[in-house]
């Protein structure tokens, strides 16, 4: 699905972000 109001880039970009930080909460104990 594409959203024309969102850049795909920065969409993915935040994605990787969002995944990256769930990592280092989930290594931390933070949930």
């Amino acid at each position: 699905m594409v959203n024309r109001r969102s850049n795909p880039v920065k969409e993915i970009r935040e994605n990787q972000i969002k995944d990256a930080a769930l990592k280092l909460f989930s290594e931390k104990g933070f949930y």
